[in-house]
């Protein structure tokens, strides 16, 4: 999970869905809940410009917990900026 980029969110009208770019330059669209990655890590929510991914960590005592890790969409200084309709 941590080799992959978050590149877009695809609002849809049942449910977002993202599309994430490998280090090989492969796509990869997800939707909530689905697993990726070695980790198995979950997909929890797609937002507008950030997709929540819960992963299954086992601590020292061998106790399972749940960590979530926010991956935001990068947004270049040079995209261009909608301004709102009147």
């Amino acid at each position: 999970i941590e080799q992959l980029q978050l590149r877009a969110i695809l609002k849809g009208t049942d449910k977002n869905r993202a599309m994430f770019e490998d280090p090989d330059g492969k796509t990869h669209i997800v939707n909530e809940g689905m697993i990726m990655g070695r980790e198995k890590a979950s997909v929890s929510h797609i937002l507008n410009t950030e997709v929540i991914i819960t992963e299954k960590t086992i601590n020292y005592l061998g106790e399972e917990a749940l960590t979530e890790k926010i991956i935001s969409l990068e947004v270049s200084e040079d995209a261009p900026t909608r301004t709102p309709r009147r």
